[in-house]
């Protein structure tokens, strides 16, 4: 009916026209034209209103338990808890459970095809796709088509769906929706490898005793999708096949100076290490940010030499030298309970910047945010937001472990570092007597970031740096001390929406005195001061004043805001602290995806586990990492296996 009346009306204005045209040739010229527009507008409406009637029909007829939710056969895990997830979204909203089959059969006309699979309706809709978390819901007949060019994309497509197309006790037929990645921000490859576990000094086989590696420590994904893992002594690349590529072994003199190679991240062709040297017989334990070039993987398996060598360094002045001071009982103790480096990744400042304080005296010329320049020697008279928006390398003091009487070791202090302080001249490799001698060459650590949430037991191991959402994961072992005062969480994020602030670090000098912690707190903070003058009022004796980032909430009260500042146990330091305890951890490595997707190595929670050859061994540290995604749902953390063992 509809349709009738919208092509009677327009017949009827043709025949209007016609009556009022004269009868000159010109005017039959444009009379002629004038009826094939309105011809092929009533073709077209006629067309427009079928599609529209077609729409109208299937969802006022079709019996949603006539449809079939698809998945391919060969399906990911991540697909099929996907499907499952689809499932009981209809069930909830209509009462019907619809049933489940793979792409192996025949189609049926009626499907809701989730991911790629044998239809020729998947296909179509993937081609309208091009990057990594591009996705697409739509319809084809009567089948309905949600897909992504990747398991996460795909996660974001059956979301999407569920949110806007299922309500009021049906399944809507939705619109076409394409979602494109236009900044391609997201990991070009979404790795679906396992770890490769036979390096571990665990897995008992030879591997273990020809490549002397220990447990895993991290990883990184290049630009080809190929993956690094570090296991202490070795780095090892596998393809997105999950085939070994090369394998690489410091040399046997740096072994015997316990030389470890903590975390580790690719960036344009280098791989960057948090790289220490803790032999017992130096003077002083070495830490360095390590360099290695991406070709030395090109062929095969290959040892590092005193002769050629191929890792580079540059040492950590900081870490290395002024490391600890001298308690009241004569004791060694190390500044912020630790010195070590571990956790290291390639990033940008929270905010894309940071905020100046009102008092401020410039020592530069400073553009700030909103364009206004301040000469230097200026005095600000209000908070002054300034953009920085470069790549840094940015590398996690690690902590040792857990003293009751310390209040020092309370921050998470993450080390800033600019690419332009690593040169060619300044970058030497690293040999046995190079390391053993006191004339290394160093980098200064360019911002110092203080992260207040507690002691975690050793601290952050490891960094994890989200670039489309500018987020900083960081994952530790938990607090395992039942006298830690903290909550029992073993991640914690930084909020890349927020700049840093300067302000006092807080090292124990809140403890209050009627604390039995009291006395020893104050001697400790005594040992923090100013020396850097980062304030630039002049006094080099105040309290400590760093450079501060802002936690994230990562629970259901959405807003770092929405918590209470609490001081926890005797700190006497009120603080806003949200973090949680995931039911597994990514300490043993996490590679960033993108849009709050990440892809993560977890120790297994069982006594036994099983190595790639399927003999079981007993877990050990780290030994069996296993492979997830952990997706961030609004705060719900959501984990799913990717290896199948």
């Amino acid at each position: 009916m509809k349709k009738a009346l919208l092509i009677l009306c327009l017949l009827l204005s043709l025949l209007l026209i016609l009556c009022s045209c004269g009868e000159g040739k010109d005017t039959v010229k444009d009379t002629d034209t004038l009826t094939e527009t309105i011809a092929d507008t009533v073709a077209d409406t006629v067309a427009e209103t079928n599609a529209e009637t077609a729409a109208e029909t299937v969802e006022s007829t079709l019996d949603i338990k006539e449809w079939t939710i698809i998945r391919s056969e060969g399906a990911s895990e991540m697909v099929k808890k996907l499907l499952t997830i689809l499932q009981s979204a209809i069930a909830a909203e209509t009462g019907a459970r619809l049933s489940v089959a793979t792409d192996s059969g025949a189609a049926s006309g009626a499907e809701i095809i989730i991911g790629k699979a044998d239809r020729t309706a998947a296909d179509e809709a993937a081609a309208l796709l091009e990057n990594n978390l591009d996705y697409v819901v739509t319809v084809s007949g009567k089948d309905i088509v949600i897909l992504g060019l990747s398991d996460i994309a795909t996660y974001n497509a059956v979301n999407y769906f569920i949110e806007n197309f299922i309500s009021d006790g049906k399944v809507i037929f939705p619109e076409t929706f394409v979602y494109k990645d236009t900044d391609n921000l997201s990991a070009k490859y979404v790795p679906t490898v396992a770890t490769p576990n036979r390096y571990t000094r665990y897995a008992d086989n030879e591997g273990s005793e020809i490549y002397g590696a220990q447990h895993l420590q991290g990883m990184t994904m290049d630009d080809e999708g190929n993956i690094y893992f570090s296991f202490t002594g070795i780095i090892v690349k596998v393809n997105q096949q999950g085939e070994e590529v090369g394998v690489y072994k410091v040399s046997d003199e740096m072994i015997s100076l316990s030389t470890h190679i903590g975390n580790l991240y690719w960036h344009e062709g280098k791989i960057y290490i948090g790289l220490g040297i803790s032999k017992t017989s130096l003077s002083k334990h070495k830490r360095y940010i390590g360099v290695l070039d991406d070709s030395v993987f090109d062929n095969g398996y290959i040892q590092d030499s005193e002769e050629d060598p191929l890792l580079y360094g540059l040492n950590i002045a900081e870490l290395s030298i002024d490391r600890t001071f001298t308690n009241s009982d004569g004791k060694a103790v190390a500044r912020f309970g630790g010195g070590g480096i571990d956790g290291i990744t390639v990033g940008k400042l929270p905010g894309g910047g940071y905020i100046l304080p009102a008092g401020y005296k410039t020592d530069e010329d400073i553009t700030a945010s909103d364009g206004t320049v301040y000469k230097a020697g200026t005095v600000l008279t209000e908070d002054v937001e300034v953009n920085d928006d470069e790549d840094y390398i940015i590398a996690v003091r690690t902590q040792g472990s857990y003293d009751t009487y310390r209040y020092d070791d309370d921050n998470q202090q993450i080390m800033i570092f600019d690419f332009d302080d690593i040169t060619e001249e300044n970058l030497l490799p690293m040999t046995y007597e190079r390391v053993t001698n006191d004339d290394d060459t160093t980098i200064d650590i360019k911002y110092n970031m203080y992260v207040y949430c507690g002691y975690h037991t050793y601290g952050t191991q490891v960094i994890c740096y989200d670039k489309t959402t500018g987020d900083y994961l960081l994952w530790t072992y938990g607090r395992s001390k039942e006298t830690n005062e903290y909550p029992k969480d073993s991640l914690t994020v930084i909020d890349g929406s927020k700049k840093l602030y300067m302000d006092v670090v807080e090292v124990g000098q809140s403890v209050p005195q009627d604390s039995e912690h009291y006395r020893i707190a104050m001697e400790y903070a005594e040992n923090y001061t100013d020396i850097n003058d980062l304030d630039n009022d002049g006094n080099r004796g105040e309290r400590l004043i760093g450079w501060h980032a802002t936690l994230k909430c990562v629970c259901e009260k959405g807003n770092i805001d929405n918590h209470d500042a609490i001081a926890y146990g005797d700190t006497g330091y009120a603080a806003r602290i949200c973090g949680i305890n995931t039911a597994l951890q990514g300490d043993n490595g996490c590679i960033s995806l993108g849009n709050g997707f990440y892809y993560i190595a977890a120790q297994s929670n069982d006594d036994t586990a099983l190595r790639e050859d399927g003999v079981t061994t007993q877990k050990a540290y780290g030994a069996q990492a296993r492979i997830y995604y952990i997706i961030n749902n609004n705060g719900a953390w959501e984990f799913t296996r990717v290896t199948s063992w």
